[in-house]
Formats: structure tokens, sequence, C-alpha cells
């Protein structure tokens, strides 16, 4: 396992060569052999500038817009509500905008809402990085009843909708 050094560039990436390092023991120094055909590619880390809506139902789907500068690699592009949450592929609108939808949330215990860090991937969800931004699933408000529960077919009747808020 190997870590990367800092890459400094004025591109938005950067593909360098990979090559393995082979400690000898010998006197003649380490042995150094270019890895062919495979290489390493930099980006820039992500800057979000807003997260709308950032809250939602446990329930799931609700569309979440990311919107700043960050890389877009179409099809290669995820988002993770959480540190283990799903892996979500982005739909992008813009070039500074994504789209993630959220996954169904449970709650744990007699808690009435969390909030999640978000994390977005540019290899299809192998590796994420944390983008300092948060999205919040609550319990939605539960319809109990509905008074009055008929009225004429003319419509223009006033209802009442009563609702357990577990928030």
């Amino acid at each position: 396992k190997c870590v990367t050094p800092v890459y400094d560039f004025s591109d938005n990436t950067a593909s360098v060569p990979v090559y393995l390092v082979l400690d000898s023991a010998s006197t003649v120094g380490p042995t150094i052999l270019k890895a062919e055909n495979i290489s390493f590619e930099y980006t820039r880390d992500a800057v979000i500038t807003s997260v709308q809506p950032d809250h939602g139902p446990t329930t799931g789907s609700t569309a979440v817009s990311l919107r700043g500068i960050f890389e877009l690699h179409e099809a290669t592009t995820a988002c993770r509500f959480g540190e283990t949450g799903d892996i979500i592929i982005a739909s992008h609108v813009s070039k500074n905008t994504i789209v993630c939808v959220t996954p169904v949330y449970s709650l744990v215990g007699d808690d009435t809402h969390v909030t999640l860090p978000l994390y977005l991937s540019y290899n299809s969800g192998v590796d994420f990085e944390a983008i300092g931004a948060a999205f919040t699933f609550y319990n939605p408000p539960k319809p109990l009843a509905v008074h009055p529960s008929s009225g004429p077919v003319s419509g223009g009747l006033p209802v009442k909708i009563i609702v357990l808020n577990n928030n």
C-alpha cells in the first residue's frame, strides 16, 4: 500500500505515471520500475458552496443539489450519505451542479433525526472524500385523521389534517 505525495498543478487534473521503487539490500541502491500503461490521476479537492435541500425524510428519494467547484467525471461521480451509506451515482445537471438522490435511512432507537456528512467519489464509489457538508434525515409526519372526513363533490370545503410529528 502506498500514499500519494502532494501534487501542485494549475489544471483541474493531472495524470502522472506510476513507478515502483524496490528497496534493495545491495550496495547498488534501489531499483526503479515504471509501471507500463498505469497512471494516477490527481483531481482538485471539492469545494461545495451549497447543498439544497440540506434535510429530508427517512423515506428517501429527496433530490439533493450540490453546487460548487469539483471535478466532473460524469460517468464516475458518486455520493454517499454518511461514512458507510449506500453508493449513489450522481446526475450531472451543469458544470457546477450535481444531484444525488437520498436513499432510505433507518433511524436508531428513539432518534427523530440524524445529520450525516456527505462524501463524493470520482471513481464510481471506490474512494470517497468528505466534502464539508451534511444532510439531515428526519422522520416524516404521519397523517392520523382528516376532519371532516367527507364533503360535497363541488369542493371548497376547508379540512383539517391531524398528523403525528416526531420531529
